[in-house]
């Protein structure tokens, strides 16, 4: 028990420390208030959404986490200090837009890329994942 809450700990601070406080900094200096923020976040939720998967992590309470940590980290963007030190004004909606959207799509494809799907009529038979029987595989 012990063992494995270490673990989940462990993988929650790796996703995190990936795909909230390395990546979207990196993205937010790059398109800063342009609108192709949205595409790109979107992208990196996908991809956050399959290291999830290969970690075998199902974010249920991370999502909170990741949402909270979100609303505190645009609550500071927003502020003039950091609207100073960046040289820009920030256009809320490009950020709120794009910033939510993406731990929406990093967090549900995470949990429908391991969704399984039970094959024949014994619901306790073997399962696959629900994407590759979306698929016809």
């Amino acid at each position: 028990m012990v063992l494995e809450l270490a673990v989940w700990l462990l993988k929650s601070v790796l996703i995190l420390g990936i795909f909230h406080f390395a990546l979207p900094p990196v993205v937010n200096a790059i398109t800063r208030n342009s609108w192709t923020k949205l595409p790109v976040m979107m992208a990196l939720g996908l991809l956050a959404g399959i290291f999830m998967v290969w970690l075998r992590y199902v974010p249920y309470l991370l999502f909170f986490l990741w949402l909270a940590l979100n609303k505190n980290t645009l609550a500071a963007m927003l502020e003039p200090k950091f609207e100073a030190e960046a040289s820009m004004t920030i256009r809320k909606s490009v950020f709120y837009v794009s910033s939510y959207t993406y731990i929406v799509i990093a967090c549900a494809s995470a949990w429908f890329l391991q969704m399984e799907t039970v094959q024949g009529a014994d619901p306790s038979g073997p399962g696959i994942p629900m994407w590759k029987h979306l698929i016809g595989e």
